[in-house]
């Protein structure tokens, strides 16, 4: 282990001080967090669950836990490992050994008792410790999956048009807005009802709109005042003469640019000290010398006000045209090395207004009007159908909580028995979290005895889609929490990767971060690793290119890739990773076609599998014998095997009848092989349908499925955990539903 990372990993074992720690992959984070927790109880003031650790998934907590209980029952041998990093684990465990004899803990045989849990577990124990402060009471059903409830909550909403209402002409406006689109209006409310952690806290009553438009403006302005500092900064000092004079030449040589008299001297002021006022002239120079890609250019042409040879000009013009028009290319070569700088000026042009205009503002105001109506709808069905989402947890805990000023009975009880946190993935936390976060430390002092310690990095944030917010890590480093303030550690250390995948990383990655932190706007700069491992294969990281190729053209020399890799490493498996889902489009039947078995989790649809069609044809066929297209699809499925020509008989034979009831009659016409399949199938199908009426949709379907044999058809392992998933799904729907029995309207 390199030096650094020694002593940075032994500071951080410093029970006494709060930390926050830039952990990258392979760094040892899981072991540094179970020693810091080994630290902590082994001084603790009097009990064990004084000191909790928060992770971000189940899995993660069980792991954690696993490893202090191994750690604890290491620490029971008399003999030492050989290991330095071992080596410290154990005699941190000895020490917890000790306290715990001493105290009369038995941590070992009560392992509840040592404190490691999510965050959605820990609010849910808010919430159950005080359900009156909480709004919650008795304990509703957690679901990730209340798309339902919410679309529920938009058509009570938009039934509020048929009557005399305050926020009648609010939701009026809003839909006249979107042409009243019910589709794109149900699609953002949605979208607003999945964050309404960040702003339902914020919504004002109706006398503070206009004060919270004077405050939403100042902060816009605050906002680009910033960026024109930045920009200024960042902006090539020995460029900027020649800068200005171009940029007025080409203003000058645009078509209708509104701009066309302003001189070299008037734009180098603005380049020098530019003002709120001067922002269109900087983002009209953005677009000059950045493509809309957000590089920068390498060529101008007449579209940028540098015109070609021409018999419309004179021969001096046309001289001096071509001698600006290579300035400029001489310019445009010379700044790829000011990175910084054309971040600053794609910066500009994704800044907000300094104010909103009339139209802009009466959207907003109705919005404000009827957001917080929409919560009051969701909040009425949740309580109604006993089911809440995560957030609704979450928000209810923080309710529990109290606030600065009025702090509840649990937040004092918090306040006494917990002494220290830690926290894992510190980077994917989200501004509700960081917000409980500071609920449960608000009150806390530097060396009162209560700790800190963060652990993440920002390098690794991948749940922006679930409101993670990096910038809260660089936020907390630079100004602590509460009263709470952190010192900042790094490890580099990496002993995962090989030493050529390192290498190779901390080469390409620093042309991909930023070059430069801005917690404000979440971007985050490259930070080198430092291998551990020693080399084992040299030609490790090989790249393969394949430049404006169609689609089918790449999934063919991706198939190649994985073809050759697999005849090399027969028992490894493959990663594919894509910027978008439909960059999969050609891909996956490549694969299918190849025979080549793979995972696409959380990226091909369910739907899109054969055998979730089966199963949703079988569960429509039971819960509705007139569904006809259903029942010719189950007849035809893996397990049943149906030929076309008796599938067409049984067709025209049940015109007048449902598919099952004209079964029996259609049985002496079918052939040979089509009798023996719905003889078998018959008595299956009989039997689950007459116990429609008191089994629960998933076990129905299931065991129809069991007993028709349903797993002997299953071609691809996989396979089997998409039908459990399916099941799961079905469950939820039903439970969802609020009744027994659903019809399965819904895509998977």
């Amino acid at each position: 282990m390199i030096a650094s990372d020694q002593m940075i990993r032994e500071q951080a074992l410093d029970y006494r001080q709060s930390f926050i720690v830039q952990a990258p992959a392979g760094s040892g984070k899981t072991e540094l967090l179970t020693q810091r927790f080994l630290a902590l109880l082994a001084h603790v003031e009097r009990v064990p669950e004084e000191v909790i650790a928060i992770t971000f998934t189940k899995k993660a907590a069980a792991e954690m836990r696993s490893r202090i209980i191994q750690a604890l029952r290491r620490g029971l041998e008399g003999v030492p490992p050989n290991e330095p990093h071992a080596l410290q684990t154990w005699r941190l465990s000895r020490e917890v050994i000790l306290r715990n004899q001493t105290e009369g803990w038995d941590i070992l045989n009560n392992s509840h008792r040592l404190r490691v849990t999510t965050i959605d577990a820990l609010c849910a124990s808010i919430t159950q410790n005080l359900p009156i402060l909480s709004r919650f009471g008795d304990q509703p059903e957690v679901s990730e999956e209340v798309s339902a409830l919410y679309r529920q909550a938009i058509k009570q909403l938009l039934a509020d048009l048929d009557h005399d209402l305050p926020w009648q002409r609010a939701l009026s406006t809003v839909l006249l807005h979107l042409d009243n689109n019910l589709l794109t209006f149900e699609s953002l409310m949605i979208g607003m009802l999945k964050r309404r952690e960040q702003w339902l806290d914020v919504l004002p009553r109706s006398s503070q709109i206009e004060t919270l438009r004077q405050s939403l403006e100042e902060t816009m302005e605050n906002v680009g005042l910033e960026a024109l500092e930045k920009f200024v900064e960042r902006i090539p000092k020995s460029l900027i003469n020649e800068l200005s004079d171009l940029i007025a030449f080409a203003f000058a040589h645009l078509p209708d640019c509104e701009y066309a008299d302003l001189s070299s001297a008037q734009l180098l002021t603005i380049l020098s000290e530019p003002s709120l006022a001067d922002l269109p002239v900087l983002i009209s120079i953005a677009d000059l010398l950045v493509k809309a890609d957000g590089y920068w250019r390498s060529s101008v042409n007449v579209k940028q006000g540098f015109p070609a040879k021409s018999n419309e000009f004179t021969q001096e013009q046309n001289i001096l045209n071509k001698a600006y028009k290579d300035r400029m290319i001489a310019l445009l070569e010379s700044l790829p090395e000011y990175e910084i700088f054309r971040q600053n000026l794609n910066a500009l042009e994704a800044l907000p207004p300094k104010t909103y205009t009339a139209k802009q503002w009466d959207m907003v105001s109705a919005l404000l009007t009827i957001l917080p109506v929409l919560v009051a709808h969701l909040r009425v069905i949740f309580a109604a159908e006993r089911t809440v989402d995560f957030n609704e947890v979450a928000l209810s805990a923080l309710q529990a909580l109290g606030d600065e000023d009025s702090p509840s009975e649990l937040a004092l009880a918090l306040d006494y028995r917990i002494r220290h946190l830690l926290v894992d993935e510190f980077q994917d936390t989200s501004q509700l979290q960081y917000r409980l976060l500071q609920g449960l430390t608000r009150g806390w002092q530097a060396g009162d005895g209560r700790t800190l310690f963060l652990v993440g990095d920002p390098m690794q944030s991948i749940y922006r889609f679930r409101q993670a917010d990096v910038s809260l890590f660089r936020q907390v480093q630079l100004y602590g929490i509460n009263q709470i303030s952190l010192q900042y550690l790094r490890l580099e250390a990496n002993f995962r990767s090989d030493p050529t995948i390192i290498a190779w990383v901390n080469t390409v990655f620093p042309n991909i971060f930023p070059v430069q932190d801005d917690h404000l706007r979440g971007a985050i700069c490259y930070s080198s690793s430092v291998a551990m491992k020693s080399a084992i294969d040299r030609s490790c990281v090989k790249s393969f290119f394949v430049v404006d190729a169609q689609e089918d053209a790449q999934a063919k020399r991706v198939l190649t890739v994985v073809q050759e890799t697999l005849m090399h490493y027969k028992e490894e498996s493959i990663a594919i990773l894509v910027r978008s889902r439909g960059h999969l489009q050609a891909i996956l039947p490549a694969l299918q076609k190849a025979k080549i078995p793979y995972q696409a989790v959380d990226i091909e649809s369910l739907a899109e599998r054969a055998i979730i069609h089966d199963l949703l044809a079988l569960s429509y066929a039971l819960t509705h014998l007139a569904d006809r297209l259903s029942w010719l699809s189950i007849l035809r499925a893996p397990w049943s095997g149906l030929d076309l020509h008796d599938l067409h008989y049984i067709a025209k034979a049940s015109k007048q009848s449902t598919i099952w009831e004209a079964l029996p009659t259609c049985l002496p016409n079918l052939s040979i092989s089509g009798q023996k399949i719905v003889q078998r199938l018959m008595p299956v199908l009989k039997n689950c349908l007459a116990e429609r009426d008191r089994l629960p949709i998933r076990r129905l379907v299931e065991k129809a499925w069991w007993a028709l044999s349903g797993p002997e058809s299953v071609m691809q392992k996989i396979d089997l955990h998409n039908v459990e998933v399916f099941f799961d799904l079905l469950e939820m729907r039903q439970k969802l539903a609020g009744c027994r029995h659903v019809m399965i309207l819904w895509r998977v």
